[in-house]
């Protein structure tokens, strides 16, 4: 099968995959938010940055770097899966260490357990990212598909149980921590690979060469990202951070799941034409040509519907919210068509450059976030 057959059938599968998995989150957090309160949503969006950032730890480049990498071997393999797990430990007992004083900062003793609970799916995932990562090299979408559907419904369909029983903030702790332990028996039921346990210091000076500047670069992003929700979780409220992460769930439905294709897609098949710039650059104009002609439409009417959006799905006690959403479907819009070019810089191994616009990124968000903190959630 040639290259361009082999993306397109990877882009079918990946997508038809994540437009299903993210649909059944969208219908989850839907039922969930006319559940829960604004607040419980808050306390565990505060919490989950905690989390996304120790993932760029557990991460550090290093699955990408092997996805990049065209000759890896079992060694590569093994070395990254040994140090996903070992990072993974680390990561848990400094944030079950950290959570008394987490807890303190934002006056609330309640994330003490809530981020111990949460913070264990970190352990659990870190025993299943190299296998999902060898789905992802050999564009085998099908098999996630399955793995991911099956622990997106499972854990769903226990959080609302769980909404309705009254647990509140722990309905939503409880469904990360059981969408990984799904997504863990499920990984490694499909999967034919099977670790040696071997840490080679070489493979792993070779994959760091590549994923140093990634692990920056994605610490940086993370940072870009979640600086909002650190602040307005302390300067403001937790109940405000709830307004907040509604008002950003639309917007990020459709970037997530177009940029899940994306990054799924580009890497593992451009990886192939690496060193044919020409045909590199020719395949990147013509994805970004249909990126803009699918996502743009999108967008648009979903900042012209926002506030009946809000209402139907969220009811009245959300209508803060569109403003909020407003704003985040032009700059996901932006954020989507941007992460094409990202992509062709991983690709051609300049992560150095990607780190660069990370920087940039991070000056501009923190000098408006403390310029926008003084109005509130909304002006």
């Amino acid at each position: 099968m040639s290259l361009g057959n082999k993306m397109m059938t990877g882009v079918l599968w990946s997508g038809a995959e994540r437009i299903a998995i993210q649909s059944i989150q969208f219908i989850i957090v839907t039922i969930l938010a006319r559940i829960l309160t604004p607040t419980e949503y808050g306390v565990v969006g505060l919490l989950m940055v905690f989390i996304s950032v120790s993932n760029v730890f557990i991460n550090s480049g290093f699955t990408t770097a092997l996805v990049q990498k065209k000759n890896r071997t079992q060694e590569d393999i093994s070395t990254v899966f040994i140090f996903n797990i070992a990072i993974s430990i680390l990561c848990y007992l400094i944030l079950w260490i950290s959570a008394p004083y987490i807890a303190e900062f934002y006056q609330n003793v309640q994330l003490i357990k809530l981020l111990r609970v949460l913070a264990f799916s970190l352990v659990i995932s870190s025993f299943f990212n190299v296998p999902y990562t060898l789905f992802t090299i050999d564009l085998d979408f099908k098999t996630i598909a399955k793995s991911n559907l099956i622990a997106t419904i499972t854990s769903g369909s226990i959080a609302i149980y769980l909404a309705y029983q009254g647990f509140g903030a722990w309905a939503l702790v409880l469904q990360t921590v059981i969408t990984s332990a799904v997504s863990f028996c499920l990984i490694w039921y499909f999967t034919k690979w099977k670790p040696i346990l071997i840490f080679s210091k070489a493979s792993f000076k070779g994959l760091f060469v590549f994923g140093s500047k990634l692990l920056i670069s994605s610490i940086l992003d993370r940072i870009v990202n979640d600086i909002a929700s650190l602040m307005i979780g302390k300067t403001l409220s937790t109940k405000d951070l709830g307004y907040y992460s509604r008002g950003i769930q639309n917007a990020n439905f459709v970037s997530s799941t177009v940029s899940a294709i994306l990054d799924r897609v580009l890497l593992p098949g451009l990886t192939e034409v690496q060193d044919d710039l020409k045909l590199l650059i020719e395949h990147i104009k013509r994805i970004l040509k249909i990126t803009a002609l699918i996502t743009v439409p999108i967008f648009f009417g979903l900042l012209v519907l926002a506030e009946p959006i809000i209402l139907v799905l969220l009811t009245e006690k959300w209508l803060i919210a569109v403003p909020i959403m407003q704003i985040f479907c032009v700059a996901r819009l932006i954020t989507i068509l941007s992460r094409v070019n990202i992509t062709l810089l991983y690709v051609i191994g300049r992560t150095d450059l990607a780190l660069k616009q990370q920087y940039v990124k991070l000056a501009i968000r923190i000098v408006f976030l403390f310029v926008a903190l003084k109005y509130g959630i909304i002006y």
